[in-house]
């Protein structure tokens, strides 16, 4: 359990530095912005995603909930199945 509870912080962690980035410098194309829907809940964000300029989706708005593991696995290293 306290593997568990270390991995929930290094993901908390890793989603506030994220979540700093688009805050401060936005999307590199402007196209969508993200966040938490709550600061009581890092790991359920949205996401705003609008439709690219001079295409049938100019002007669309989407605004999913994207939920997020509370688990970081190294990279390198492949779920278990």
């Amino acid at each position: 359990m306290a593997g568990r509870d270390s991995n929930s912080k290094t993901a908390l962690r890793r989603l506030m530095t994220e979540y700093k980035q688009l805050t401060s410098g936005g999307s590199p194309d402007g196209m969508f912005t993200a966040g938490p829907i709550s600061e009581s809940d890092f790991f359920t964000w949205e996401a705003l995603i609008c439709g690219p300029k001079d295409t049938p989706f100019e002007g669309a708005r989407r605004l999913p909930a994207v939920p997020v593991q509370d688990e970081i696995r190294p990279a390198l290293i492949p779920p278990k199945q």
